[in-house]
C-alpha cells in the first residue's frame, strides 16, 4: 500500500492507508514524497495504529516527516502517533513537533514498537512523561535518533514504564525534563524487563531532578555496552550521567555533572563496570565519578577513573563508597581525581573496599589531612596496588578504619601500614594499548616483577592479565624468573637491554679434547653496560663425573662493556670406555641487563675417541 500525498486524510493519505491496511501489511511512500512533511490537522486525532503494520519510508532519498505542528508555526499542537496494542515497525521516518498534555508527546506505545533509521525530535509532553516516546510495551530503536524533545515530568527523550527496551546504534541527545528525572531516558519502577543499550550515544541531556542522561528506577537489568554517556546534567538531584543500577561494558561515562548533589558520573545502587572509562565528571556534592549508596555493591575491572571531581568540602573524587557498601576494584587505574576528602576513593564506616592490581596516581585533596589518594573509614584489602603522587596524603585509615590484607603494595609515602615507601616511577596517563588509558611503569620502576604471583593468578575475570589484557607475568627486570608487576600495568622488558643467546643449537667436541671451548654465547643490542648470565646443565645422555666435570655449573658468565661474545668451558673426561656419542644440554638464564634470545638452549655432542681393539687368531696346523 502506497502513500501518494501529504494530506492528513482522504484518498492517498497516510491516515487512509493505515485505515485500509490489513494486519501484517507494509505501507510505503511514493518517491515524490522524499523530504516532504505530513502535518496532522485535527487537534484531537493523532494517527492511531491498532493492527500489526510496517510503515516504511526507507526507500525515499530523504526522510518524510510526520508532524504534529498543525499550523506550521514551529510549535507542536498534537501528539503524532499512538501504537495501540499492536506490533508496529517504523522505518526511515521523522516524527516531529508532537505535543500533548499527557505521556508521549511524539509517540505513545502500548504495543510492541520498533524504530529503524528514524528520528524523533522536537516533541513535547507538557504535563507528563516521555517527551519523545512514552512506552508501556516493548520498544526497540535501531540506528535511530531521539533528540531535542522535552517533558515536564520523567523522560525527556524516552519514558519506559514497562516492556523490554533495546537501543542499538542510536543517539539520545539534547532532551530535557523540566521538573523531574531522566533527561534522556527514564525507566520506571514497574519495568522488570531487560533494558539494553548497545553502541549508542546518550549525550547532552538535562533533568531538573536525577539522572541527567538515564534514570533507572527498575531492577538491575540495565546493560550498557560499547556506548557513550556524555555531557549530561542533573541540575537539582543526583546522577549526572546515570542514576540507578547498571552493568557497564566497554563504555565511556564522560563529562557529566550534577549541579547541586552527588554522583557526577553515576549515582548507583549496584553497578558492575568493565573495560570502561569514567572521566571528567563532576558533582557539587560527593562522588565526582561514582556515588555508591549504603549497603550496595560496586565491582570495577579493567577500567579507568580519571579527572573526576567532587565538591571542595565533599567526599570521593572518583568513588564515594557509603556505609555498609562493598567496593571492589581489580586491574584498574584511578588517576587525577579530586575531592575535599578522599580525592581518589572515600570509603565510609562500616563498608569495605578491595583493591587488587590497581594503580592510583595523582589524585588530589586541597585540604590538609584530606587525603588525596584513599581515605578509609571501613575495612580495606589491598594487594599488588600502587598509590602515588597524591596531594595531602596517599592513604590513611580514619577513625575505625583498618586494613585486613596488605600484600605486595607500593605506596609512595609509606602510608597504610607495611606498604613499601618508594617512588613507583610511573609514566603519564596515556593510551598504552587496550580499551582504557593506563600509567606505564618506566624503566627501572621498583614495581616491576615485585607483585604477588598468587594474587595475580587468582584475580576473578582477570587472572594473569593486566588492565590492557596483556598476559602476566612478563620478566621485566632481567633477573631470573617472571613475576607479575605491582599495579594495573605489566611492563615489557626494556628494549635497550641486550639479547644473549647461544650462537648455534648444536656444538661438537671429542672426549679427548680435555676442556671444550667450542660453546659460544653471543650478546647483541646495546653493549655499553655490562651483563651477567647464568649457564646451567639441564640434561643429556652424558654423566657428570664420568663423562665431564659438572662441578663448575651453574656457571656465571660476565660480559664487559662492549663485549659481544663469551665462551663456556666444560672439562671433558677421557675414559677408556667404548661408547656411542653422548650429549650435554645447556641453558642460559639472565642475571642482570640481559634478555634471553630464541636460542636459549644448546646441545654439546661428545664423540668417543676409543675404538674396538682388533685381535688375530692363529689356528694350529694339523698334518697327517
Amino acid at each position: 500500500m502506497t502513500v501518494l500525498n501529504t494530506n492528513d486524510s482522504g484518498v492517498g493519505s497516510l491516515r487512509q492507508a493505515i485505515a485500509d491496511a490489513a494486519a501484517g501489511d507494509t505501507i510505503i511512500f511514493d518517491p515524490s514524497l522524499s523530504g516532504a512533511t505530513i502535518r496532522l490537522q485535527n487537534l484531537t486525532d493523532s494517527l492511531t495504529i491498532n493492527k500489526d503494520l510496517t510503515i516504511d519510508g526507507s526507500a525515499l532519498a530523504a526522510k518524510i516527516t510526520i508532524s504534529g505542528d498543525t499550523d506550521n508555526n514551529g510549535d507542536g499542537d498534537i501528539r503524532v502517533l499512538v501504537i495501540d496494542s499492536a506490533t508496529v515497525t517504523l522505518k526511515g521516518l521523522a516524527i516531529a513537533k508532537g505535543n500533548i498534555a499527557a505521556a508521549g508527546g511524539g509517540i505513545s506505545n502500548s504495543g510492541a514498537l520498533t524504530l529503524v533509521d528514524c528520528t524523533v525530535s522536537e516533541n513535547t509532553s507538557s504535563a507528563d512523561k516521555g517527551g519523545g516516546i512514552a512506552s508501556t510495551g516493548p520498544l526497540t530503536l535501531i540506528n535511530s535518533t531521539v533528540s531535542h524533545n522535552q517533558s515536564d515530568q520523567q523522560g525527556g527523550g524516552i519514558a519506559s514504564y514497562a516492556g523490554a527496551l533495546s537501543i542499538t546504534d542510536s543517539t539520545i541527545a539534547d532532551n530535557t525534563v523540566a521538573f523531574s528525572d531522566g533527561g534522556g531516558i527514564w525507566i520506571g519502577p514497574g519495568n522488570a524487563d531487560t533494558i539494553a543499550i548497545t553502541r549508542s550515544t546518550i549525550a547532552d541531556n538535562m533533568a531538573l531532578g536525577a539522572g541527567g542522561g538515564i534514570y533507572n528506577d527498575a531492577s538491575p537489568k540495565l546493560t550498557i555496552a560499547d556506548s557513550s554517556i556524555s555531557g549530561n546534567t542533573a541540575t537539582g538531584a543526583q546522577g549526572g550521567g546515570i542514576y540507578g543500577s547498571v552493568t557497564l561494558r566497554g563504555s565511556a561515562v564522560v563529562g557529566n555533572q550534577t549541579l547541586a548533589s552527588s554522583g557526577g558520573g553515576l549515582h548507583t545502587w549496584n553497578a558492575s563496570i568493565a573495560d570502561s572509562t569514567i572521566a571528567d565528571n563532576s558533582a557539587a556534592g560527593d562522588g565526582g565519578g561514582i556515588y555508591l549508596r549504603d549497603n550496595r555493591t560496586l565491582y570495577i575491572s579493567g577500567s579507568t577513573l580519571s579527572g573526576n571531581q567532587a565538591g571542595v568540602s565533599s567526599y570521593g573524587g572518583a568513588i564515594l563508597s557509603r556505609p555498609g557498601a562493598t567496593t571492589t576494584v581489580v586491574n584498574s587505574t584511578i588517576s587525577g581525581n579530586a575531592a575535599g576528602y578522599g580525592g581518589g576513593i572515600q570509603s565510609a564506616a562500616g563498608g569495605s573496599v578491595s583493591l587488587s592490581s590497581v594503580t592510583m596516581a595523582g589524585n588530589q585533596s586541597p585540604n590538609v589531612g584530606g587525603i588525596g589518594g584513599l581515605a578509609n573509614q571501613g575495612t580495606l584489602s589491598m594487594v599488588n596496588t600502587i598509590i602515588a603522587s597524591s596531594t595531602n596524603g596517599n592513604c590513611a585509615n580514619i577513625g575505625a578504619g583498618s586494613i585486613s590484607t596488605n600484600q605486595a603494595n607500593l605506596v609512595q609515602d609509606g602510608s597504610c601500614g607495611t606498604a613499601t615507601p618508594v617512588d613507583p616511577m610511573l609514566g603519564p596517563l596515556a593510551d598504552n594499548g587496550g580499551p582504557t588509558k593506563t600509567h606505564a611503569l618506566l624503566v627501572g620502576s621498583p614495581a616491576i616483577d615485585a607483585g604477588d604471583a598468587a594474587y595475580c593468578a587468582a584475580e576473578p575475570g582477570a587472572a594473569n592479565r593486566d588492565q590492557r589484557g596483556v598476559a602476566r607475568p612478563i620478566d621485566g627486570d632481567t633477573t631470573p624468573g617472571a613475576i607479575c608487576d605491582i599495579g594495573a600495568f605489566e611492563a615489557p622488558l626494556d628494549p635497550s637491554v641486550p639479547t644473549v643467546q647461544f650462537s648455534q643449537a648444536t656444538f661438537s667436541a671429542a672426549e679427548g679434547d680435555g676442556t671444550s671451548h667450542v660453546i659460544t654465547l653471543t650478546r647483541s643490542g646495546s653493549l655499553a653496560a655490562a651483563s651477567q648470565v647464568w649457564v646451567s646443565i639441564g640434561g643429556g645422555t652424558a654423566t657428570s663425573g664420568a663423562d665431564y666435570s659438572g662441578a663448575d655449573f651453574p656457571m656465571t658468565i660476565s660480559f664487559g662493556s662492549g663485549e659481544s661474545s663469551q665462551t663456556v668451558s666444560i672439562g671433558l673426561i677421557d675414559d677408556d670406555d667404548i661408547e656411542p656419542a653422548e650429549t650435554i644440554k645447556l641453558m642460559v638464564t639472565s642475571l642482570s641487563n640481559a634478555k634471553i634470545g630464541a636460542q636459549g638452549s644448546a646441545t654439546l655432542q661428545i664423540g668417543d675417541n676409543d675404538s674396538i681393539p682388533s685381535f688375530t687368531s692363529y689356528l694350529p696346523l694339523i698334518t697327517r
